[in-house]
């Protein structure tokens, strides 16, 4: 089997299991959840009341996911899986929010087979006169390494 096909195989894997949980969930294509797909992933916008309510995130009505592969180059390479979403938290957050304790995603994720190690969230921020000011968004990235053959 061709490397592309196999890396078309694995993204359908992955979105036939997103379907199944945001379906089991109560959401269906179209009517609550759109997906676009391109050759290395896909991009999957979803109503935020298909996850838990979290007080330190604003309600932006929508969250957009992104899935996507990596190709390795060589028979025996690594691909790398990213799988992430943008967040907007409100003002005074930042340091109330880690990989540990942010959790309305992780249903999901790990119904798409990540695990919580494989978790990371990461806040904006910039620095101006040497201080450190925060802008409120923040991605919630799971990474993995898959071999293929």
């Amino acid at each position: 089997m061709s490397r592309r096909k196999q890396i078309g195989n694995l993204i359908s894997e992955f979105e036939r299991k997103a379907v199944e949980y945001l379906s089991g969930k109560g959401l269906k294509v179209k009517d609550g959840f759109s997906i676009s797909r391109d050759k290395n992933g896909f991009t999957m916008d979803v109503p935020a009341s298909g996850f838990p309510r979290d007080e330190r995130v604003l309600d932006v009505g929508t969250y957009s996911f992104s899935l996507y592969v990596s190709e390795g180059k060589y028979p025996g390479s690594i691909l790398k899986v990213t799988f992430s979403v943008w967040v907007r938290f409100k003002d005074g957050m930042e340091g109330e929010v880690n990989s540990e304790n942010f959790t309305i995603f992780d249903e999901l994720s790990s119904h798409l087979g990540f695990s919580p190690e494989e978790k990371t969230v990461s806040l904006f921020a910039t620095v101006v006169d040497g201080e450190v000011i925060f802008s409120g968004d923040g991605e919630v990235i799971w990474a993995r390494s898959v071999k293929w053959k």
